[in-house]
């Protein structure tokens, strides 16, 4: 059984993974996620499994874990609508760059 030591301290290191991920969005770089879930559904599993007066202990940095997940989320939406933002404006471009050329071709075409 994990004692409540070791589960705060497990609780500590999970929020300071979830800010350093949220720091590392911010800054435009790419995250591996993967194993946060695992490790954060089997801390969440193990809390469960204590007793109700053992559990209340973990509340507020449940809490604290919830809302640094919700930044990161947040993180993480505005990265992604900047990045589609981006993809949008260089289809345009593309589009707009397509069409002009087609047209200079036509054009030309015409000339001759």
């Amino acid at each position: 059984m994990t004692g409540i030591a070791e589960l705060n301290a497990e609780l500590e290191q999970a929020s300071g993974v979830i800010n350093a991920f949220r720091d590392h969005a911010a800054q435009g770089n790419g995250l591996d996620l993967s194993d946060l879930d695992a490790k954060i559904k089997a801390l969440c599993e193990t809390i469960v499994e204590l007793p109700p007066s053992e559990r209340q202990a973990f509340k507020a940095k449940l809490i604290s874990l919830t809302d640094d997940l919700d930044r990161l989320v947040e993180t993480l939406t505005k990265q992604h609508r900047e990045i589609a933002e981006d993809i949008q404006s260089v289809t345009s471009r593309q589009r707009a760059a397509s069409a002009y050329g087609s047209a200079g071709t036509t054009t030309s075409a015409r000339k001759k």
